[in-house]
């Protein structure tokens, strides 16, 4: 079985100074094989979600007030410098990278250092999707429920549902290797809500959807 480092480093309160950082980060994962498929991959959590759903196992990067003082921007380009015969990947995880100003900056300067970048979001900003669909190698889209009305009720967001379906009909234009998933809580979501989500990405001529269980608190 292949081996995994997995372990998050945990999040440190902010300060005004570490809220200002290029890209503020708030939890690391050194080295990981299972988060971008075929790489062995270091996992940034960049802080900052709008969304608010209810079983998130990242709810602490929610806001943008859990910078961890101990990994600067400058010092996570000097933790991949070192990693560099080790690692292939970089994965941009949350919170919700795309929320960040100054992913696609961040993004081009880890791509420049010879690691292929992989993707995790929940497709609530199409536009700044569309763009990072340029310059990554790997997607991981979230799908938190049936693609109509439903979807603001996990999420918390008025019509959610349509940026997620206006970031796939980007990914699936792009030719970007991907992997869609749902979290499945039972709270929140019925097994027969989960067939008609399948049936929706058939439609769509998804790759087939990934469940996973949501791990309960």
């Amino acid at each position: 079985m292949p081996t995994k480092e997995k372990t998050c480093i945990q999040c440190k309160p902010a300060n005004a100074e570490t809220q200002n950082e290029f890209l503020p980060i708030g939890g690391l994962i050194p080295m990981t094989t299972i988060d971008f498929p075929n790489e062995i991959a270091s996992v940034l959590f960049c802080q900052g979600c709008q969304w608010k759903c209810p079983y998130c196992h990242n709810s602490h990067l929610r806001g943008f007030q859990a910078q961890n003082i101990d990994y600067s921007w400058e010092k996570i380009i000097g933790f991949l410098h070192k990693r560099k015969n080790w690692l292939t990947g970089v994965v941009f995880s949350g919170g919700e990278p795309t929320l960040q100003k100054n992913l696609i900056p961040a993004i081009l300067q880890v791509k420049k250092m010879g690691f292929k970048i992989g993707l995790h979001t929940t497709g609530c900003l199409p536009e700044v999707f569309k763009q990072c669909l340029q310059i990554i190698d790997w997607v991981g889209l979230d799908i938190k429920t049936v693609l109509d009305e439903r979807y603001s009720k996990i999420t918390g967001q008025y019509q959610s549902h349509l940026q997620v379906l206006e970031s796939l009909k980007y990914l699936l234009s792009s030719g970007i290797d991907y992997e869609l998933r749902l979290t499945l809580d039972e709270r929140f979501i019925t097994l027969e809500e989960v067939e008609i989500v399948q049936k929706q990405l058939a439609e769509l001529k998804t790759k087939p959807l990934k469940i996973q269980k949501a791990i309960l608190r």
